[in-house]
């Protein structure tokens, strides 16, 4: 049986399978031993010295390690047995947890990437140079090697294939062609048939690609991720004709669990999809009502940047989206990239190139030529702002209502979100924890830490997963003085009232 090789930095949230082939999940292992306890241990110590030769001013760093410790430390909850997720937050709190290890972990160690949940980037250069990542490969330190000696062995053992999904496995690539022998290498994935012509000159003579049928599904979850195959379930983005065609009164797409609408501009006035579609607010309104109705899961995302759409209407949108009444779940933001063919079989790109000046929703959308040291480009370079400068803003607002993805993985579009209950609870990845002398709150989501009375900070630490902070404090006017407070710095849900 061929072995399918999965390499870091993939989603860790994804499990992949494919007909005739043996999975071998490096990229979940590598996450998994980052962030272990061991891992925490040492990185406490780190820390721990930093602290002191700060003379106790770096303990926000500390604090949230502790935070994340807690979250990583409880046993994961399983999925109900209908498929439904954990409804207190647990899988974002833990997803949030693995996040803030990784990125406090890579400037200690010395990696010549840094790491996130959802993200790999090169400390000096970028993933779009195979010249960039080839010198990182080069100049070793990579954080996963014992992931790819298991690699190799498997390499050596039989028949194999490399998965490459995204930009960000090229370095564990790059450095498993490093170490050698040159024998071919045989690859698949988007990714790696997207760019093979230029992959193909940093591999050993003979290699080639292969194609393996594989799925990927968010652990514990039915979906096929970002795929539409012929039978079963699937999650993927709706395009605006998709939206329109439901709000017309035509039926879900078959197969669809969950869909992502992306979104560029929405007010009452009127709605841009993320490719360029304008729809009525009515006409978006019916599309999700439709979705939802056939018990499809829907999700909403803003993206920041596309042509023609500034500042103010972005926060006119993000209003918008946090008050919609609307049976979904806002997921966050992204930056825009004009949108091209995403599977076989699929339109072209949605945007119109008129006397060779592209355009998208009848704006100019001027587009750099990318410099040709970006031999591996993401998508077209946008000639504009990006307006990511809002971000925090722009979460803010639509936090009030929402519970944005700790990140751009499966598992968290996919992880159940938590149900609206009646009483205030500290929202997921936020917790109380002891540094030293010192009892702080700590918000993985914002990475904010703030330091509280012990007496009213030793109640709350007591808080379990999911437990209205009335578990910890009597009725009275202290619970709502703490309400009020932990309101004001953003860290409930539930019905606020009394900030």
């Amino acid at each position: 049986m061929t072995h399918l090789i999965v390499l870091p930095h993939g989603d860790p949230t994804l499990r992949y399978e494919a007909p005739g082939h043996r999975t071998a999940e490096l990229h979940r292992a590598a996450v998994d031993r980052l962030t272990s306890a061991a891992q925490r241990q040492w990185l406490r110590g780190v820390l721990r010295t930093e602290a002191e030769a700060a003379a106790g001013s770096g303990t926000g760093d500390l604090a949230l390690l502790e935070a994340a410790d807690r979250f990583l430390s409880e046993p994961p909850r399983a999925p109900d047995v209908d498929g439904t997720g954990v409804p207190d937050g647990a899988a974002t709190s833990r997803l949030l947890a693995v996040d803030v290890v990784l990125t406090l972990a890579g400037p200690r160690a010395g990696w010549p990437v840094t790491l996130r949940l959802d993200d790999l980037e090169l400390v000096h250069g970028t993933t779009q140079s195979t010249a960039d990542v080839a010198r990182a490969a080069a100049a070793g330190g990579t954080p996963f090697v014992p992931e790819l000696l298991q690699a190799r062995a498997l390499l050596d053992d039989g028949p194999a294939v490399l998965f490459v999904d995204r930009d960000q496995q090229l370095p564990a690539l790059f450095a498993l062609v490093a170490q050698g022998p040159a024998r071919p290498l045989f690859l698949d994935g988007p990714f790696a048939r997207r760019h093979w012509p230029v992959l193909r000159r940093h591999l050993p003579p003979g290699s080639g690609l292969r194609r393996t049928h594989a799925l990927a599904r968010a652990e514990g979850r039915p979906e096929a991720w970002l795929t539409r195959p012929d039978d079963g379930p699937w999650a993927d983005q709706l395009t605006g004709a998709e939206l329109a065609a439901l709000a017309a009164g035509a039926a879900a797409p078959a197969g669809c669990a969950a869909a992502v609408v992306t979104l560029a501009a929405a007010t009452a006035e009127g709605v841009l999809t993320a490719d360029g579609t304008a729809l009525s607010a009515g006409q978006l309104a019916s599309a999700v009502r439709q979705l939802a109705g056939a018990a499809v899961r829907v999700l909403a995302e803003l993206w920041l940047g596309a042509p023609g759409v500034d500042e103010t209407q972005l926060r006119a949108t993000a209003a918008w989206l946090a008050a919609a009444d609307l049976p979904w779940q806002v997921a966050g933001c992204r930056p825009f990239h004009l949108p091209g063919p995403r599977r076989p079989g699929a339109d072209g790109p949605e945007y119109d190139r008129r006397q060779g000046e592209p355009t998208w929703a009848g704006h100019p959308a001027p587009v750099r030529p990318a410099p040709p040291e970006l031999d591996l480009p993401r998508g077209a370079l946008l000639d504009g702002p990006t307006r990511t400068e809002l971000l925090p803003e722009l979460l803010a607002v639509l936090a009030a209502r929402h519970t944005p993805v700790p990140g751009r993985v499966a598992g968290a579009y996919l992880a159940e979100p938590g149900t609206p209950e009646p009483e205030d609870r500290l929202v997921p990845g936020a917790t109380v924890v002891m540094v030293g002398a010192h009892t702080v709150l700590a918000d993985l989501r914002t990475r904010r830490t703030y330091a509280l009375d012990p007496r009213l900070g030793g109640r709350l630490a007591r808080l379990g997963p999911g437990q209205p902070v009335s578990a910890v404090l009597p009725q009275g006017r202290a619970l709502e003085r703490t309400v009020a407070l932990l309101s004001s710095i953003g860290v409930l849900s539930g019905k606020v009232s009394h900030a």
